[in-house]
């Protein structure tokens, strides 16, 4: 079992979904700060484009707990 919560595994799961677009601000070492200090719907409304609605539903459907018991 690990000592992530199901939260932490969520915002995982977005961070690393998203990370194609957050790699645009990679040379930006503030932006990228300011972009992963933002709450999921900021971070997706900021980053995720055309595909944030899609991307906000696999995060709904996401399930965390069950993942952390894969762990």
């Amino acid at each position: 079992m690990s000592d992530c919560c199901p939260a932490c595994v969520r915002r995982s799961w977005l961070v690393g979904r998203l990370a194609g677009h957050i790699e645009h601000s990679r040379g930006d070492r503030a932006a990228v700060r300011t972009l992963l200090a933002l709450p999921d719907r900021r971070l997706l409304a900021a980053v995720g484009g055309s595909r944030r609605h899609a991307i906000a539903s696999e995060l709904r459907r996401l399930d965390a707990s069950a993942t952390l018991e894969g762990w």
